[in-house]
C-alpha cells in the first residue's frame, strides 16, 4: 500500500506539472513561438534618436517677427548645423516667406565660431525688400547661434563671400539678434 501511495503521489506531481505547462502555452498568443523570443529581440531596429531644435521662420506674409518653431530631427545626422539648415530653407511649410523659392543650402562650414553659410543663387533673387531680406538674415543667425559653437554667420552664394544683400552690409559675419524674433 505504501508503494501505491509514492506512485499516486509521483503521478499527481507529473499530472501537476503537466497541467502547469499546459496551461502556460495556451495562453501564449496564437502564432507565437516562444523559443523565438529572444531571437526576435535581438533583431529589433530601434528608431533613431530625435533632438529638438528651434528654428526662426517669417510665417505670415507681411510678417515683421520671426516665430521660434521646434522640429524634430535625427540625431544621428554627422552635420547637424547643415541639417538645421536644409529644414529651415528647404522644407519650409506652405505659406512661409522666409526665403525666396527655389532657395538651396549647399553647404556650412564651421572655423573659429562662425558659421559660413553657402546657397545657392536663388537666395539673392528677392527684390531689394529689405526688411524681407533682415528676416532672411537673421531666421539663418538666430537659428543656428542656437548651436552653443556658433556665435556668428558669414554668407555666400556658391563659393562666392556676399558683402552686401540690398542695403544690408554683411562684410562681417553676422551675431545673434533677438529684435526680430516674436516674444
Amino acid at each position: 500500500m505504501v508503494l501505491n501511495r509514492k506512485r499516486f503521489g509521483a503521478a499527481f506531481l507529473s499530472l501537476l506539472l503537466g497541467l502547469a505547462l499546459a496551461a502556460g502555452c495556451a495562453n501564449a498568443p496564437q502564432g507565437s513561438n516562444t523559443g523565438n523570443v529572444k531571437k526576435e529581440s535581438r533583431t529589433e531596429q530601434k528608431a533613431p534618436a530625435q533632438i529638438h531644435r528651434t528654428l526662426y521662420r517669417a510665417t505670415d506674409k507681411g510678417s515683421q517677427k520671426l516665430n521660434a518653431v521646434t522640429v524634430s530631427l535625427d540625431s544621428a545626422a554627422k552635420d547637424q548645423p547643415l541639417a538645421v539648415m536644409k529644414e529651415l530653407v528647404e522644407k519650409a511649410p506652405s505659406g512661409d516667406t522666409t526665403f525666396p523659392a527655389g532657395t538651396k543650402v549647399n553647404k556650412v562650414t564651421l572655423k573659429d565660431g562662425t558659421a559660413t553659410v553657402d546657397f545657392n543663387k536663388a537666395f539673392l533673387s528677392r527684390k531689394h525688400n529689405d526688411l524681407d531680406n533682415t528676416l532672411m538674415i537673421y531666421a539663418v543667425v538666430d537659428t543656428l547661434t542656437e548651436f552653443k559653437d556658433i556665435t556668428k554667420v558669414a554668407f555666400s552664394v556658391d563659393g562666392k563671400k556676399i558683402d552686401m544683400l540690398g542695403q544690408i552690409d554683411l562684410e562681417d559675419p553676422v551675431a545673434r539678434n533677438e529684435m526680430f524674433l516674436k516674444k
